[in-house]
């Protein structure tokens, strides 16, 4: 049974290493896959933005940012790959090469033992009874017992036989046991530096977010207040708009209106300046009367 249970356990760790394999060249496949768009968002984006590649809420600032962010997924990844073949595929391999190797050999040795113990037992009880003491007419290489000190050679044979069955047994069952109740433990240490792994791996992702959340903050704000500062100059330009249509559907020319107002507003502008400067004098009058 317990060699049953190595057996099984060794085909479970092949078809896990498989898929193991199969995952790790996925992550290869996406982290190569990152690699390459890092090398394509990192170029300069100046043939679009012109002089506005220098500023931070530009689109060259932030895919380079990008491109950070993805390279840092792309080492991450092959990390990861790197380190699940290393602690569980190579480890797994290794455990069912070496240990079902170890038990494969010892009950092979043990099965072989077994047999020469039992055809010596079985020719012992096969001996013909009343023996003589010995027979003169014995054949050195005959396979049957013919006198009794064949009958006491061949019991020490057989007990011999026994003895190294007997210990081929409890080593066998020894090493059935180390397999089971310690080897098994150096899975379980792997499976821990695996898991160590995919906690480097969700880490750098971590720590990065963690880098780039106060800049990340900041940039949201400046795009907010840009936001809103455009929004006040589409409002200006829809008014300005009405404006123009006004001037257009009255058949009139629009710079000369647009001068006109603007000669308008200036006036006004004094009107109100030189009535306040009156008002001032005034004030002033009175209180050097008092």
């Amino acid at each position: 049974d317990s060699e049953h249970r190595i057996r099984r356990l060794s085909l479970r760790l092949n078809q896990l290493c498989d898929m193991i394999l199969d995952l790790c060249s996925v992550t290869i496949t996406f982290s190569e896959h990152c690699e390459r768009i890092h090398n394509v968002v990192k170029k300069s984006w100046q043939d679009v933005e012109y002089e506005y590649v220098g500023d931070i809420l530009s689109l060259n600032a932030q895919f380079n940012e990008l491109g950070e962010q993805f390279a840092h997924m792309s080492n991450a990844s092959k990390q990861l790959a790197v380190t699940m073949k290393a602690v569980l595929v190579d480890a797994f391999r290794e455990f069912s090469r070496h240990h079902l190797s170890e038990v494969t050999a010892s009950s092979k040795q043990l099965a072989q033992s077994e047999k020469e113990f039992e055809n010596a037992l079985r020719k012992l009880l096969h001996s013909p009874q009343n023996l003589p003491a010995i027979n003169p007419k014995k054949k050195e290489k005959s396979e049957r017992i013919t006198d009794l000190e064949q009958y006491a050679e061949w019991k020490r044979k057989t007990n011999e036989l026994r003895k190294r069955y007997e210990l081929k047994r409890y080593d066998h069952c020894n090493t059935l046991n180390a397999v089971i109740n310690r080897h098994r433990y150096e899975l379980i240490l792997n499976l821990c530096a695996c898991f160590s792994g995919f906690e480097t791996f969700f880490h750098v992702g971590y720590e990065a977010s963690l880098a780039h959340k106060v800049f990340h903050r900041s940039i949201q704000m400046g795009v907010a207040e840009k936001t809103y500062q455009e929004d006040k100059n589409d409002s200006k330009r829809s008014k300005q708009r009405q404006e123009i249509e006004q001037v257009l559907s009255e058949g009139k020319d629009y710079e000369q209106e647009k001068k006109r107002r603007k000669q308008l507003q200036r006036k006004k502008s004094r009107r109100r300046k030189e009535s306040e400067h009156e008002h001032d004098d005034g004030g002033g009058g009175g209180d050097e009367k008092a």
